[in-house]
This record gives structure tokens, C-alpha cells and sequence, in this order.
């Protein structure tokens, strides 16, 4: 069985999509293919793209992940964005491909306020953002001087 985990995630960081295989022989192997649209041309590892084809675990899953590096998010627009993915066996290349299944990542967007401070030259300050707008939980928040 060929199924898929829906993404959240932004357009300005790149994103992972995961395409999992399950009832895998556990001598055997999966090759995984990754396409932008229907019957498209296979995705490659370049600058756009990098995939990991997975190895079978111990209860015959094999996990596929496809990272949508920030170079091709960039591009992307929309509240989703749907890549498709298909296997085939490793064991038997003349094998057929399974039916592709869609991968969607929703986008997230949100606002992101800075309190405006002004601060003498060799003086401490404190400063605050306030990001709105979240449907999960931050990992990081990052600041950044300007050149």
C-alpha cells in the first residue's frame, strides 16, 4: 500500500513530503518516483530537489521523502501545492508502477510585527515581534542584522 502525509509548512524554508510503502518484503526494496503533476517527468536531486528513497524498516515500511528545497518554494504559490508520488519494485525493475498518489502540503502564512524602538548608540534594548496568524506552534524564531 502506497499512502502519503499531508505537509503544513511556508514558502520561504524548504519543505519535506513523505510517501510511505507499507506490506514491503523485507529483502526487497521499493523504488520510489516523485513528479510535479500527473505522467510528468521523474524528479531528480538538483538544486530544486532532493530525494531519499527510503529503506525497508523492520515492520515493511519504506518512508520516501521528497525536500522542495527553498530555491523552487520560492516559485510555488497558493494555499497547497500537490506533488505525486508511484513505487515500483526494486527486486523485479521491469515491474509496473503503481498508480501515483497526490502528496499535498498546505501553505502556512503569517504576519510578523516589529515593535519599533529607537536606542541610544552603546545602550542596551530589548526587542519583541509578534507573529499572527500561526496554525501551529513556532520551532524557532531567527533575527537577522541587516547587511
Amino acid at each position: 500500500a502506497v499512502v502519503s502525509t499531508q505537509s503544513t509548512g511556508t514558502l520561504s524554508v524548504e519543505q519535506t513530503l513523505t510517501c510511505t510503502i507499507s506490506e514491503v518484503d523485507l529483502n526487497g526494496e521499493v523504488v520510489v518516483t516523485w513528479r510535479e503533476t500527473s505522467d510528468g517527468t521523474p524528479l531528480i536531486n538538483d538544486d530544486n530537489y532532493g530525494i531519499e528513497q527510503g529503506t525497508v524498516n523492520a515492520n515493511g515500511i519504506q518512508d520516501s521523502v521528497l525536500t522542495i528545497k527553498a530555491a523552487k518554494m520560492s516559485t510555488l504559490s497558493g494555499p497547497s501545492f500537490t506533488y505525486k508520488c508511484s513505487a515500483r519494485s526494486g527486486q523485479y525493475p521491469t515491474s509496473a508502477e503503481s498508480t501515483e498518489l497526490d502528496v499535498v502540503a498546505n501553505v502556512t502564512t503569517f504576519d510578523v510585527e516589529v515593535t519599533n524602538s529607537e536606542v541610544l548608540s552603546g545602550t542596551s534594548a530589548i526587542l519583541y515581534c509578534v507573529v499572527t496568524g500561526l496554525t501551529k506552534i513556532l520551532e524557532s524564531v531567527s533575527w537577522e542584522k541587516p547587511d
